[in-house]
Order: structure tokens, then sequence, then C-alpha cells
């Protein structure tokens, strides 16, 4: 009788083990790509590309008819709906009902726009929220949008818009930046009042000591 007790046991564990060995393979096997790995697999390697650009307020205008938009990746469990938004109205027009890997189309906003996800799509307020590639727009004025420069191979010159799609405040947010990836082509970013303002301070402070010089020459 013990003898057949302690077989059952063994066999116990012996399954448990197997279940705990698949489960972790299984797991392993799910683990999403980041956003390096995926900018890597569809513009071969990272010479070609850099980011994220120190943009937090992200829109872009138009360089030629149409924009050109392409989902390289989509890794969240929300299906996170997905288009553009006129900034000065806010009003939103989406692309992708359930954005997936290799869909592509094109819109022509005529005006500054940005991007956007609508998150926790399934669910009812308070948990339904729309984020915005202008971190002043969401929500809690966070930043979950990255901008990165396609400079070389057949996409060059394109931008690519990556998407984290939960706030910091949900207990599985992860900040991976993966969630929803988006490359525009067409386009050009609008710079932040940052990235014009001090550089120009910089060239007029030159100019003034420059000249400053000058006049104690003569």
């Amino acid at each position: 009788m013990k003898t057949k007790t302690k077989k059952i046991f063994s066999l116990s564990v012996l399954v448990f083990l197997c279940i705990a060995v698949f489960g972790l393979v299984g797991a392993v096997s799910a683990q999403e790509d980041t956003i390096e790995t995926i900018l890597n697999n569809r513009y071969g390697g990272s010479v070609n590309w850099i980011g994220p650009l120190p943009l937090t307020e992200i829109s872009f205008t138009q360089t030629t008819s149409v924009v050109l938009v392409y989902v390289d990746d989509h890794q969240a469990g929300n299906t996170d709906p997905t288009g553009w938004y006129e900034t000065d109205s806010g009003i939103k027009h989406q692309l992708f009902a359930t954005p997936t890997k290799d869909d592509n189309t094109q819109f022509n906003p005529c005006e500054e726009f940005g991007m956007y996800i609508d998150s926790h799509d399934s669910q009812s307020p308070p948990n339904y929220y729309t984020i915005y590639s202008q971190n002043s727009k969401n929500p809690d004025g966070g930043i979950y949008a990255r901008l990165y420069q396609v400079t070389g191979g057949d996409h060059s010159g394109a931008y690519v818009v990556a998407f984290e799609d939960l706030l910091t405040t949900d207990p599985n947010y992860d900040g991976d930046f993966n969630d929803v990836v988006l490359e525009l082509k067409n386009v050009n970013p609008i710079p932040e009042f940052a990235t014009i303002a001090i550089p120009a301070v910089a060239v007029l402070g030159l100019f003034l000591f420059f000249n400053k010089r000058k006049h104690k020459k003569e």
C-alpha cells in the first residue's frame, strides 16, 4: 500500500514539474519583442534608425498630398483602435480598428496632426482613455509616445511613433513602448519651442559676444 502511495505521489510530482516546465517555456516563447528589436527587424539594423528623438509634443505636417501609415507591430492585450487627430480641435479620425502588423493605409490631414491610440477599449470609463502623441493632451500629461527617425535603407526618411498603451498608474504598466508601433511617410515632425529657442539664444549670445569684442578693439 505504501509503495503504491509513493508511486502515485512521485507521478503527481512529475506531472506538476512537467506542467511547470511547459508553462515556463510557453511564457518565454510568448515574450514580447522590444521596440529596438521591432525597429531592427523592420529597418535592417540599428545603423538605419536613430532615436528616441527628444520630442514629447509629437505632431506632424505632411509634405505631399497623402500621408502613408504602416503598422510595424502591435504587441498588447488591448485592441487599441488607432488613428490621427487634429491638433487644434482634437477631433479624432480612426485608421485601424484593431491594428495588426503589416496593416497600412493613407490619409490626407491637410493640417497639423498627431497620432493616437484608444486604450482599454473593451472597458467602460474610467478605465477607457485616449493616449496621444502629444504628452500635453494625455490624461495625466505623461509621455506615452516616442519618436524615431529612419535614416537609411529602403524606408529612409520615414518616422516611427511607438506607443505605450497603459498609464503609469496602471499596475500592469511596463513602459516598453512596443504596444502600437507606427511608421509614417511624407511627414515632417514639428519642432518643440525649446529645440528652436535654445539654439537661437546660443547664436544670439555668440553674436553679441563677438560684436562686443569688436567694439572694444575699435
